[in-house]
């Protein structure tokens, strides 16, 4: 959780200066999300659930959420792009390629041969 909040903050962030205001609550933020993460580690699901709470209070405030988060008029932001992604992961190798799919890998194996 940690992570993905950095994540985000960077991502609303990018090409703006950030406020000095704001600081505190961001490192508040990453403090939750990671706070999230030791409890879900130690199996804690009363804890998660509460700081799960606590930690979408903060987006809130921090206007990253879905219903708070700043749009650009017609546009997707990059919080929407980044909240998308999270929705279709795609599966990448070591390399940086995504496999082939598998209707893919047949008609590479009939075009060759």
């Amino acid at each position: 959780m940690e992570r993905r909040v950095g994540e985000a903050l960077r991502a609303v962030r990018q090409g703006d200066k950030a406020d000095p205001r704001f600081r505190p609550l961001d490192a508040l933020a990453l403090v939750t999300g990671r706070s999230v993460d030791v409890a879900a580690a130690e199996g804690d699901a009363l804890n998660v659930s509460r700081l799960a709470r606590c930690l979408m209070d903060i987006l809130k405030e921090l206007r990253l959420t879905p219903t708070t988060a700043d749009r650009p008029a017609g546009g997707i932001d990059a919080l929407t792009e980044w909240l998308e992604e999270l929705k279709n992961p795609e599966v990448v190798t070591p390399l940086g390629t995504p496999p082939p799919l598998p209707w893919e890998a047949d008609s590479a194996r009939d075009s060759a041969g």
